[in-house]
């Protein structure tokens, strides 16, 4: 979900739902079907590629339907079907002629909408008087954008000649519109010449039982006239070679079987070439605990996103699910979409979610379900990404914990919402109120579900703190966050520490009083970096499976309750992949080693760390059952002395593998490495808790909420008012006027209610009326004005509180908190040393970019002029810090800067550096205006930077800084030049 990872510790902004709902609405220029006399043509060894706007027929009608001129798009232009017109008998169809210089076996490749998406409609492809064939389940390789995407779609026949291709729609998407949609941009025909076309396994998803024989088929491109010879390689997750042999395809057949029997747990690469031909392929499969030799406690700690009704494909779920169960856990973790399901007021329908869901939790698995959206009937301001209507809000929730029943058992309310799933202009108290909302609705269905937080992806801040003002706490049964280190590069470190994102997160907690609240992390993963669909290295493989052993055992150590890994299936974002499957779901190392760990962990009762290790050693002991299990890895190889209860130890490595030894007089002495290991006894004093693990309520007790506090208040402040005030943490208000703040009161009881609503302002503000009395019906909403004015002791750049509280029935409500403050102008700033001298600024710019950096023209002022070539343009230049610099206790960073006439196309951010190398920045960039203009950056509104190094507690260190950059990005080869001064930093008065 790539814009970028943005803290480590937090979360990514796109990890979520990237439907391009919104991109292709948007309409280009639609002309008549051009091109209707055009025969693609190619010689032998070329592809043969045919445009969308080729069709020589086609029945694609309707006011949305067309070609659709775009130099974006291949041959400059696609073709479209989008109408809600009822589609016409056989379906809505394109066909194209396709002149192929040989008969034989073609690759068919196509760039269109997906086929297997709720937001686009399902389509079939028809080869000459073929049957129709769909194309759910192609495989993505590659996207022009987030709408199109280009396609693998297997393998066809031509005829020598020309042959006629044709493309079907007949269903309309799912979303809800009832629209017919499919953009189709163009498709190719590659010649294959004989060679292995893929590896089978009898197995879903690749993953065995021990128990299972363990047979491979190798299917070739073709039949073949003579018998062909293949050659086979087995190898384990060591490397070491279990199988090396021949297989036959017989003449005028495709396959070949490799029966290879049962063999011991753990992770298998299998590299299949064809005789006499430079024809390869790799593939892997798992081999893991047979299902009905687990003991698969309840309690267990591990759990996996999965996000099966978003990415993987409808006719993978069944072995997906089964692949699922294998693993291990009990819970997983899922994606829907408000937006489809509720389409209009009143209207449900659930029926793309159901198969899906119901194919999973068949397995007798938990589900956690979470959505991030909101249609747009809910809403009442563009760019906003809340609802609005709290009773939609409601209905919603109750609706869908009342028909997925006991099939759900818990839901994630939003996800990231101090990030990217909330705009810059919705505060934490109107996320809040929004989440009451939603919270009554699951405890009023019948099924009453837990509910879950969304998943807070940056580290415990002022956004996290007013969510705990407006008292959160008491309409949630779990507390949740997500924790991801920075993307793993091939030459870092073999182990990769996990953030301490969640041990911040669970501080925080139970300063809040939240100790009796489960902690889960929902998404917890690591991104590899990957190019194009290719799979993982052999070392990122390993990095990957040894972070999730790692991660998992760090993070239950520091109190999580349930762990989730991000992610199961394959995921690619941007450069980055995630899951422990590759592009043709077959297993990483990864997928072993998550069904090791669920398998010799069990319940896994955190007790405590295993003191006196060696340098660059680390262990952590468990309880499972009457069996104590220290987990043990170390950076580099060594010997480590283990002093025990036990005689007789077992020793399992990260894949499964298991020995039994005899300790020597109870000290037993192993070889550590990289690679996680299982220490295994059967003294439950081994692992005596040292650190009690927070089971809180266990995740089952629901808080009884009182007649009182089902009444939400919302605050309702001016637009002026809301702009940016997620960044700058409060509503900045009029000082000269009243501002006005209309109270939104919903009764989300069942039976009238009748009280009186109080507001109260700090730091000064004055509030009017002081109270007022209210009357609502069930489910009713009103509104109550009041206003906040400045009174003599308010003071300009500070920060107050504005709080409303009800009572009704003698009880009060839950409050509404919000934070206000004037108009963040004219901050008082103590100057950075060196700031105003343009020798301490180190020039930092982009590949071909020329840099002057100057005195400027006013006193204390340092100019700045950049020259560009290429097409990235930046340019950062350093400030360093004094050392033992402490800005604890500031606020933020402001500067004053100044352009004659301004600067165009261009974004002026600021970077702080940490000593440890990490880097946090302004992601919304400023204007360079005419003028002096000062730039006000708080601290709190500065996000980790992916492109910097790791930063493992999570958060901005103010009294662990290096320096600063501030600099550009530009679309100008000549940037006019503009000026900085008085940068320095300011502290804002809470009142």
């Amino acid at each position: 979900m790539h814009l970028q990872t943005r803290q480590g510790g937090g979360g990514r902004w796109n990890r979520f739902v990237a439907f391009a709902l919104a991109g292709f609405l948007a309409f280009g220029l639609i002309v008549p079907a051009g091109g209707a006399d055009v025969k693609a043509q190619t010689p032998v060894d070329e592809t043969i590629v045919v445009e969308g706007e080729q069709a020589v027929s086609h029945n694609f009608t309707g006011w949305g339907s067309g070609t659709i001129v775009d130099p974006a798009y291949s041959g400059g232009a696609y073709f479209r079907l989008l109408t809600d017109d009822a589609a016409p008998a056989g379906g809505y169809v394109a066909s194209y002629e396709v002149n192929a210089p040989v008969s034989g076996v073609y690759e068919l490749g196509i760039i269109a909408t997906p086929a297997d998406e709720i937001w686009t409609s399902p389509y079939a492809v028809r080869i000459n008087d073929g049957n129709f064939v769909s194309v759910v389940g192609a495989r993505e390789i590659g996207r022009v954008n987030d709408t199109v995407r280009k396609y693998t779609a297997g393998l066809i026949e031509l005829r020598e000649g020309v042959n006629t291709v044709s493309f079907k729609v007949d269903e309309r998407r799912k979303l809800g519109d009832n629209h017919y949609v499919l953009f189709l941009d163009a498709f190719s025909f590659r010649k294959v010449p004989l060679g292995i076309h893929r590896i089978r396994t009898d197995a879903p998803m690749n993953v065995y039982e021990d128990k299972d024989n363990v047979k491979l088929t190798v299917e070739l491109t073709e039949s073949v006239a003579a018998a062909a010879s293949v050659s086979v390689e087995v190898k384990d997750y060591r490397g070491q070679v279990l199988y090396s042999g021949q297989a036959t395809v017989p003449a005028k057949q495709r396959e070949a079987e490799i029966p290879l029997g049962t063999l011991a747990r753990g992770h298998y690469t299998v590299e299949v070439r064809l005789a006499n031909s430079a024809s390869a392929i790799t593939t892997y499969f798992s081999v893991v605990v047979p299902y009905d030799q687990r003991k698969m406690p309840q309690s267990s700690p591990f759990a996996i996103d999965a996000a099966f009704s978003y990415l993987v494909k409808p006719g993978d779920i069944p072995d997906f699910a089964e692949a699922m169960k294998r693993i291990g856990v009990q819970w997983v973790r899922d994606r829907i979409v408000w937006s489809v399901v509720n389409p209009a007021p009143g209207v449900f329908d659930y029926s793309h979610y159901d198969p899906l869901i119901q194919a999973v939790a068949n397995k007798g698995i938990k589900i956690l379900d979470v959505y991030a959206d909101a249609p747009t009937w809910t809403q009442s301001k563009a760019g906003d990404k809340l609802p609005t209507d709290l009773l939609a809000t409601y209905r919603y929730a109750k609706d869908s914990a009342d028909h997925f029943g006991s099939t759900v058992q818990a839901w994630e309310i939003w996800n990231e919402e101090e990030a990217a799933f909330t705009s810059q202009s919705e505060s934490a108290d109107q996320f809040a109120a929004f989440l009451k909302a939603a919270a009554i609705g699951y405890r009023d269905s019948v099924a009453k579900p837990l509910t879950a937080v969304g998943g807070l992806a940056f580290r415990p801040g002022d956004y996290a703190q007013l969510l705990m003002d407006n008292q959160m706490l008491k309409y949630i049964d779990i507390y949740n966050v997500h924790s991801y280190p920075k993307g793993y590069a091939p030459d870092d470190p073999d182990i990769v520490p996990f953030p301490d994102h969640a041990a911040n997160h669970y501080r925080f907690l139970l300063a809040n009083g939240g100790a009796k609240k489960q902690l889960w992390v929902t998404e917890a993963g690591i991104p590899i970096s990957a190019n194009g669909a290719a799979d993982m290295t052999l070392r990122e493989q390993r990095a990957q499976a040894r972070y999730l052993v790692t991660s998992a055992v760090e993070s239950l150590s520091v109190g999580v309750d349930k762990h989730f890994w991000f992610v199961m299936p394959y995921y690619k974002e941007g450069t980055s992949q995630y899951g422990m499957f590759n592009a043709e779901n077959a297993p990483y190392p990864a997928y072993a080693a998550e069904a090791n760990m669920t398998d010799v962990l069990g319940e896994a009762k955190y007790a405590r760390a295993q003191a006196n290790l060696p340098s660059g050693a680390q262990g952590h002991w468990f309880r499972n059952g009457n069996r104590s299990v220290l987990v043990l890895w170390s950076e580099q190889p060594q010997s480590i002395r283990l002093d025990l209860h036990a005689d007789q130890v077992d020793l399992v490595d990260m894949m499964g593998r298991k020995q039994t030894i005899q300790a020597d007089r109870h000290v037993l002495t192993v070889q550590a490495g990289p690679d996680p290991m299982y220490v295994v006894t059967g003294n439950p004093s081994d692992a005596e808790a040292g650190v009690p693990h927070n089971g809180g309520n266990n995740g089952k007790a629901q808080t009884k909420l009182t007649q009182a506090e089902r009444i939400v208040l919302n605050q309702k402040y001016a637009d002026s008012a809301r702009e940016n005030m997620k960044a700058f943490g409060a509503y900045k208000l009029e000082t000269e006027t009243p501002n006005r703040v209309e109270l939104e009161v919903y009764n989300l009881n069942d039976s009238p209610v009748t009280g009186k609503v109080k507001g109260e302002a700090t730091g000064g503000w004055k509030m009017s009326p002081a109270e007022q009395l209210v009357s609502l019906d069930p489910f009713e909403r009103k509104v109550l004005s009041f206003e906040v004015t400045a009174g003599p002791q308010t003071k300009r750049n500070a920060i107050a509180d504005v709080t409303f509280t009800g009572t009704i029935g003698g009880k009060p409500t839950s409050p509404t908190v919000a934070r206000i403050t004037t108009e963040l102008t004219g901050v008082q700033v103590d100057p950075i040393p060196g700031a105003d001298d343009p020798a301490r600024w180190i020039p930092n710019i982009s590949p071909g970019g020329v840099s002057h950096i100057s005195a400027g023209a006013e006193a204390g002022s340092v100019q700045f002029k950049y020259e560009f070539v290429d097409a990235v343009k930046w340019t950062y230049p350093i400030l360093e810090f004094p050392a033992g610099t402490n800005y604890s206790g500031k606020d933020g960073i402001a500067f004053m800067v100044y352009s004659e006439n301004g600067v165009p196309d261009t974004e002026l951010r600021l970077m702080v550096d940490e000593m440890n190398g990490s880097t946090y920045y302004t992601i919304n960039a400023f204007a360079i205006k005419p003028g002096w203009n000062q730039v006000i950056v708080p601290f709190g509104s500065l996000v980790w930077a992916n492109f910097g190094g790791q930063d493992d507690n999570g958060q901005l260190d103010l009294d662990r800084l290096k320096g600063i950059k501030l600099g550009i990005n530009t679309s100008l080869n000549d940037v006019p030049a503009f000026a900085v001064k008085d940068v320095g930093t300011y502290t804002v008065p809470r009142q």
